[in-house]
C-alpha cells in the first residue's frame, strides 16, 4: 500500500524521473511477493481527465460510477486533485462525508489528550494511542476517496482500494487495542494475528479482483463480508466481556458501552446498506443526513464507546 501510494504521488506531481524511476523497483518487488496487479495507467503519469470541473451535476448526467440510491442531485464531474481539494469548503452531495471522517479523527486526539494528561503513564497508555491512531491513519484515504470521487472512474477505483486497505489496516489496530485489558498477552497476539491474515487475504482480493469493477458496478459483494470479518476480530474481545458480566449476574459500564459500540455499527451498516432514511423522500436529504453521512455518525458513536470501554476497564485495573 505504501509504495503504491508513493508511486501515485510521484506520477502526479513528479519531482524527478531519478525519483520515480528509484522507487519503481521496490514497488515491482512489493506488487510480485503480494501478486498485485500493476496499477491503472493513469498512475503511469497520464492525466486523469480533461473534463472541465462542473458542480451541482443532477443524478442523471453524473457517471453511473459516483452515483448513489436516491441521491438526486449535487454531484461533481471532472476537475484534477487540486480542484477537487478545494471542493472540501464546498457544499456538494460528498462535503459532508469527508469532513466527518475529520471530526472523528479530531475527536480522537482530543481523547487521547484527555488521557494522555490525566492518567499516569506507562504501557497502559498504548492502547489508548493504538485506537487513536487507528482513526487517524484511516481518515486520509477515506477523505480522498470521497474528495477525487470526480476526477475519473480510474481514480476512483485507486482511492476506492485505498480506503477500504486502511479499513482492514484499522481493523488490526483497534483489534489490539480493545483485547488489551481483557485477554491475557498470548490471546491479545492471537487475535491481532487472525485480524491481520483476514486483513491480509481481503486486501489481495480486492487487489486481484480490481478487474471486475466497471462503471456499472462498482462494488463486489465480497466487500460485505470480508469487512464483517475483519470488524467481527475487534468485536470479540468486547463480545467478552458482555458475556462475563451476564455469566456473573451483573452488567457494568464496560458492557454498556461495549454494546454501545457494537449497536452503533450494526446501526450504520443497515442505513448504509438499506438507503434509510433517503429512499422514503429522494431528493430531499441529498446533502445533509442521508444515509453514508448517518453511517459515519455512528463511526464516530461507536469509536467514543470504545474509548469509553477501554476507560472503564483502565480503571478497573487500577488498585
Amino acid at each position: 500500500i505504501f509504495f503504491r501510494f508513493l508511486r501515485w504521488l510521484y506520477a502526479e506531481w513528479p519531482p524527478s524521473p531519478f525519483v520515480m524511476d528509484g522507487i519503481r523497483p521496490f514497488y515491482d518487488t512489493l506488487s510480485e511477493v503480494l501478486l498485485l496487479p500493476k496499477l491503472p495507467k493513469y498512475v503511469e503519469g497520464e492525466q486523469p481527465t480533461d473534463v472541465k470541473y462542473k458542480m451541482n451535476v443532477k443524478s442523471e448526467d453524473a457517471p453511473a460510477y459516483m452515483r448513489h440510491p436516491y441521491i438526486m442531485k449535487g454531484y461533481r464531474v471532472g476537475g484534477d486533485h487540486w480542484r477537487c481539494l478545494q471542493s472540501l469548503f464546498e457544499l456538494h452531495n460528498e462535503t459532508l462525508n469527508a469532513w466527518t471522517m475529520v471530526i472523528s479523527s479530531a475527536a480522537s486526539c482530543v481523547l487521547l489528550a484527555y488521557v494522555l494528561k490525566t492518567l499516569p503513564w506507562g504501557w497502559d497508555i498504548l492502547p489508548f494511542a493504538v485506537l487513536t491512531f487507528s482513526a487517524v491513519i484511516h481518515m486520509p484515504f477515506s477523505v480522498a476517496n470521497h474528495t477525487f470521487i470526480p476526477i475519473s472512474y480510474e481514480t476512483y477505483t485507486f482511492w476506492k482500494l485505498l480506503d477500504l486497505d486502511f479499513i482492514f489496516v484499522a481493523s488490526s489496530f483497534m483489534s489490539f487495542s480493545l483485547s488489551y485489558f481483557v485477554f491475557p498477552i498470548w490471546a491479545v497476539i492471537l487475535n491481532v494475528a487472525i485480524t491481520v491474515a483476514v486483513s491480509f487475504c481481503s486486501i489481495r482480493s480486492f487487489h486481484m479482483n480490481v478487474h471486475k469493477l466497471s462503471p456499472e458496478n462498482p462494488m463486489y459483494p465480497r466487500q460485505v463480508q470480508m469487512v464483517g470479518c475483519a470488524v467481527a476480530c475487534y468485536w470479540f474481545p468486547m463480545f467478552s466481556i458482555i458475556l462475563q458480566e451476564l455469566w456473573e449476574l451483573r452488567l457494568g459500564t464496560p458492557s454498556f458501552f461495549a454494546g454501545g459500540a457494537i449497536a452503533s455499527l450494526v446501526v450504520g451498516a443497515y442505513v448504509f446498506a438499506t438507503g434509510w432514511p433517503q429512499k422514503h423522500a429522494p431528493g430531499s436529504l441529498d446533502f445533509f443526513m442521508n444515509s453514508h453521512q448517518l453511517m459515519h455518525w455512528t463511526l464516530l458513536s461507536a469509536h467514543l464507546c470504545e474509548y469509553a470501554f477501554l476507560y472503564c476497564l483502565y480503571l478497573q485495573q487500577v488498585p
